[in-house]
């Protein structure tokens, strides 16, 4: 079976733990991990250590690396001493995973089956821009925070040089992280409550003059010369204008309840034994009232909005290290994976060939495709025509790495658009899947982000 109709299957990361027998430490042969961009890196996280002791060094998603001391050697089987640079990347998104050109097929007794992925991490380190390994006896305890939660993983080590990928054994859970969760801030905690801002005064409506106990409000009693104004539809029925004989009356109770605080609407009503009044009013400003008012309330809404920022960013990474923790021990320096064969029991299968504009077709040798299914990135050859998958009830996108960093795709409009009956009953001649040339050229992953959240 030729590897290039097989498709290659991703998904977001986890994390295994993993023991693997350390190889030749100072083997440099050339890498078959290409991506199909020139000139987009993938960001990925430096640490320096002294390697006269141990260090334990946690990313920002909360994952952690725990090196032992004196655990390097240089290429030619010599202790190293001093700093090291430990560089670490975790591919999270379906941009990382595109972006990243790591190989996704397993072969076994002449079998080739795509994997689906539930993590996948690359770990090296250098010295002085040069590359060093680790020592005979020495591991690396890499815990890296899960997104996924489901089991059923095999771990694997990626082979760089023939691309394929070594069977290492069951994945090993070590727990979550779940206390972390009580350090997340409330955002209802009173140092970053959102403030309100009274509406300006309207000299058109209609206003009351009130005498409110401003204890029940504890909102409102931070402002000065508080005018309550009529606050519904002039036409509307409990307009008071439309009606004199009420100031004539002699009310002997005036309640005000909170009607929309947000929209700061209250309704006010007037009674006595024989009458009730009810109506909308609002609480404004006027003057140097409303100018002084305003001041504060901006310097008020750009702390809250700060809070807000930092509130969540804390709040997603706590969120992220209560997931699943999954434990690698790592003898030998490289790209991890946690596996299975991908398998989707309620698939559509449609003989399809996938077509682009002219002046692509005559390079289409050069292409690659990834069809985008939730969290899982399936990479195919478009030369051939194949028994092409997808999930109608999943969010389906088609997207086509170019010869220059372009980009063509089939949308996920473009998937639910698309005639199921028909498919169904198209028989054996293939179905066309027309791909549309974006207008952009990737520079870098936040332009291929950006394209596979707009399709």
């Amino acid at each position: 079976m030729k590897t290039k109709n097989i498709p290659l299957v991703f998904a977001f990361v986890i994390v295994i733990a993993i023991v693997f027998s350390r190889c030749s430490t100072a083997d440099k042969t050339s890498s078959t991990v290409k991506s199909p961009f020139i000139g987009v890196e993938i960001s990925s996280k430096s640490f320096d250590l002294n390697t006269s002791a141990s260090s334990t060094l946690t990313t920002s998603s909360g994952s952690q690396i725990i090196v032992p001391e004196n655990a390097f050697i240089d290429k030619d089987n010599k202790p190293v001493t001093g700093n090291v640079s430990v560089s670490y990347t975790e591919y999270y998104k379906p941009s990382e995973v595109i972006a990243s050109g790591i190989p996704m097929t397993y072969t076994e007794n002449g079998i080739t089956q795509n994997f689906q992925s539930a993590g996948m991490f690359r770990v090296t380190a250098s010295q002085n821009e040069n590359e060093v390994f680790l020592a005979a006896g020495k591991e690396i305890t890499i815990n890296m925070v899960s997104t996924k939660q489901d089991l059923g993983y095999r771990n694997y080590f990626l082979d760089e040089t023939t691309g394929n990928w070594m069977d290492i054994g069951n994945e090993k859970i070590v727990g979550s992280n779940e206390s972390t969760s009580l350090r997340i801030q409330p955002l209802t905690d009173s140092s970053v409550m959102k403030p309100i801002m009274l509406k300006k005064y309207d000299p058109k409506a209609f206003v009351f003059d009130l005498d409110i106990d401003y204890s029940r409000f504890p909102a409102l009693k931070q402002f000065k010369g508080v005018i309550w104004q009529y606050a519904g539809i002039v036409s509307d029925k409990n307009n008071p204008e439309k009606y004199s004989w009420i100031f004539k009356e002699q009310w002997s109770d005036i309640n005000i309840q909170a009607l929309d605080e947000d929209a700061l609407t209250f309704t006010l009503k007037l009674s006595n034994e024989s009458k009730v009044f009810n109506t909308t009013v609002s609480p404004v400003l006027k003057g140097n009232d409303y100018d002084k008012a305003l001041a504060i309330f901006k310097k008020k809404e750009k702390k809250f909005n700060e809070s807000v920022v930092a509130s969540n960013l804390e709040s997603s990474r706590l969120e992220t290290e209560t997931k699943l923790v999954r434990s690698f021990t790592v003898n030998k320096m490289g790209i991890y994976n946690c596996d299975r064969i991908y398998n989707e029991p309620d698939a559509l299968v449609v003989s399809a060939k996938f077509k682009f504009d002219k002046d692509i077709e005559n390079n289409v040798s050069q292409i690659r495709v990834y069809h985008i299914c939730g969290n899982d990135v399936i990479y195919y050859y478009p030369t051939d025509i194949y028994n092409f998958k997808f999930n109608p009830d999943k969010e389906n996108k088609l997207v086509a790495v170019l010869p220059g960093n372009k980009l063509a795709v089939f949308t996920s409009d473009d998937f639910k658009n698309l005639d199921l009956d028909l498919l169904k009953n198209h028989g054996d001649s293939p179905f066309i899947f027309q791909f549309k040339t974006q207008n952009i050229s990737v520079k870098s992953m936040d332009d291929l982000s950006g394209v596979l959240k707009s399709i």
